[in-house]
């Protein structure tokens, strides 16, 4: 017998070994293929987005765009706007309309028509249709009315936003008339009791201090029309409804 005889061939002793690894390991990455294939990553501009190819479904450009191949990196790049497809994106996770608007300045219709512009770039039905017919518009529900109020002391007159206007509302004052007078002053020093003794005699400011001489005192009046605004927001205005095929499924929460 020569020298070896009997053994197997070296080729022949290292196939079992090997394609057993290669079954391991086939097995590994088809069980991990479907989340990896629903990740997306989205370079616009020179902002990086992380997202899935649910979310992106309702933009025929987006969708047209994963169809290729990604880059070497594994990212589809588009040369665009970063600031505004953070708005179209805005939408497409959660499917509600925008709200551009400031009590101050109402509505930014130079924003929504950028958006509308963008909205026609990536082609998205639902925001176009939206934004083309002005719906926006009717987002915010605006209720007005006149009131009026007599301050009294220079405490009351210097904090008058404080008293004839909460913080969510907006005040106008239109009119105002200041005169001199007697009135009720809180012994207390509390500006809010000024020209209600109602007010003193709840909190009980007499009993912690003696009533003796405590009456009217002359103090500055002033009589004032304002215009208070208040802006409440219609939710189903901004809604454009549950997901066509459900919601986006997320993998987790990294790179989101």
């Amino acid at each position: 017998m020569t020298p070896g005889a009997g053994r197997l061939p070296p080729s022949t002793e290292a196939t079992g070994p090997a394609a057993g690894a290669n079954v391991g390991v086939a097995s590994i990455n088809t069980a991990s293929a479907p989340v990896l294939d629903n990740r997306v990553v989205l370079r616009v501009g020179e902002k990086q987005f992380f997202t899935t190819r649910a979310t992106l479904a309702e933009s025929h450009l987006l969708a047209t765009l994963l169809s290729t191949e990604a880059t070497h990196d594994g990212e589809y790049f588009l040369d665009a706007d970063p600031e505004m497809f953070d708005q179209v994106m805005r939408f497409l996770r959660t499917r509600r309309f925008p709200l551009f608007y400031d009590q101050a300045s109402g509505y930014d219709t130079a924003k929504y028509l950028e958006l509308l512009v963008a909205a026609q770039f990536y082609q998205i039905p639902t925001l176009e249709m939206w934004l083309t017919e002005k719906r926006y518009l009717g987002a915010m529900n605006i209720k007005s009315e006149y009131k009026r109020y007599r301050l009294f002391g220079t405490d009351q007159i210097t904090r008058m936003h404080e008293l004839c206007w909460d913080r969510e509302e907006q005040g106008r004052v239109l009119s105002i008339s200041e005169t001199k007078g007697k009135a009720h002053a809180c012994p207390q020093k509390l500006w809010r009791h000024d020209g209600d003794q109602n007010k003193c005699m709840k909190a009980r400011c007499f009993q912690l201090r003696s009533s003796a001489g405590v009456g009217p005192v002359t103090m500055r009046l002033l009589d004032v029309t304002v215009l208070v605004t208040k802006a409440e927001i219609r939710e189903s205005v901004l809604s454009a409804g549950s997901y066509p095929d459900g919601p986006p499924p997320y993998q987790g929460g990294d790179g989101e």
